[in-house]
C-alpha cells in the first residue's frame, strides 16, 4: 500500500512541530479512534511508518497517546466524542479527512476554543 500525500505530509508536519518544541501538545483528530490509528499513527502515511527510530513516537492506545522522545504529545481524539476536544489546550492540531465528519462544527467549535 502507496501513503497518500495528505496523510504523509500531515504526519511529517506534525512530527516537526512535535520536535521544535519540547512538551508541545498536539491534538490528532479523526473521524473515529480506529482512523486515527489505521491512517495517521500506524498507516502507510502515518507518524510511526515515516519517523527515524531516534525521533519515533511511542504509541500508547489505552492513553489515547502519542508520545515524542523530547516530551512533546498528541491526544487522539474523535468526531464521535467532540466534546472531548474541550479539554485541549495545545497549539498544533490535525484534522484527517475533516469532510467525513459527521459533527464538523462541534469538533471545529470546541478545538478552536482550546487553541
Amino acid at each position: 500500500m502507496i501513503p497518500t500525500h495528505n496523510t504523509r505530509s500531515g504526519a511529517g508536519w506534525v512530527h516537526e512541530r512535535a520536535l521544535a518544541f519540547a512538551g508541545r501538545w498536539i491534538a490528532l483528530v479523526a473521524r473515529a479512534p480506529a482512523d486515527a490509528r489505521d491512517y495517521m499513527i500506524e498507516g502507510p502515511g502515518g507518524l510511526l511508518r515515516n519517523t527515524a527510530a531516534a525521533e519515533r513516537p511511542r504509541y500508547e492506545p489505552s492513553k489515547r497517546r502519542v508520545t515524542w522522545p523530547n516530551g512533546s504529545w498528541a491526544t487522539i481524539y474523535s468526531d464521535d466524542e467532540p466534546d472531548q476536544l474541550r479539554g485541549f489546550s495545545g497549539d498544533t492540531a490535525w484534522l484527517d479527512e475533516f469532510a467525513k465528519f459527521k459533527h464538523p462544527r462541534e469538533v471545529w467549535d470546541n478545538l478552536a476554543f482550546g487553541m
